[in-house]
């Protein structure tokens, strides 16, 4: 906007300009009033190469914006991107814990009936504890990206934020659905 204005005013300086000055001044017991007239004359080629100058710097103004958005843009697709591979690593390591869990717990029954030994249990708690933990990783990096897309977008995005961003680049056939 502000290139913009320098434009109109470079192009507004290209006609004359007019200007109206008073004066005043006091010689013997006289009160003197003036109006002198003052004209800005514009030179010979009607100002074209300020006025060429102002509308450069608004093209490149305009340049810096287009390639700023573009930058955020891409900053927020990588961010959503991200965040969606974050989700659903999260989601696989929680039915992966939760299969291991179920696992566990069959491993204990038998271990009770005597049909397991002591190695095996111990090698299916491990196990588990290694998916649990592989899920920890997985929530704490969403929650991580989570942040990383709050900051792309530079607001909080509440649980119902998500659902209004579409998919960037979306395969073929998926076009128009939304992020759940």
């Amino acid at each position: 906007a502000a290139a913009d204005e320098a434009l109109k005013l470079e192009i507004a300086r290209q006609y004359p300009d007019i200007n109206l000055g008073g004066g005043y001044s006091w010689e013997v017991n006289d009160n003197l009033f003036e109006l002198l007239p003052g004209v800005t004359v514009p030179v010979m080629n009607q100002n074209q190469g300020p006025i060429a100058e102002a509308g450069a710097r608004r093209k490149q103004a305009a340049a810096e914006f287009v390639a700023l958005q573009d930058s955020v843009i891409a900053q927020s697709r990588d961010a959503l991107t991200s965040y969606r591979g974050a989700l659903r690593a999260f989601e696989q390591g929680s039915r992966s814990a939760s299969f291991s869990a179920e696992r566990l717990d069959a491993m204990r029954r038998a271990a009770d009936l005597g049909d397991t030994d002591a190695l095996t249990l111990a090698t299916a708690q491990l196990q588990d504890l290694l998916a649990r933990q592989a899920n920890v990783k997985a929530l704490a990096t969403a929650q991580k990206d989570l942040g990383g897309l709050e900051n792309a977008v530079q607001q909080p995005l509440e649980d119902g934020d998500l659902k209004s961003f579409t998919l960037p680049h979306a395969p073929h056939g998926t076009v128009g659905k939304q992020v759940q």
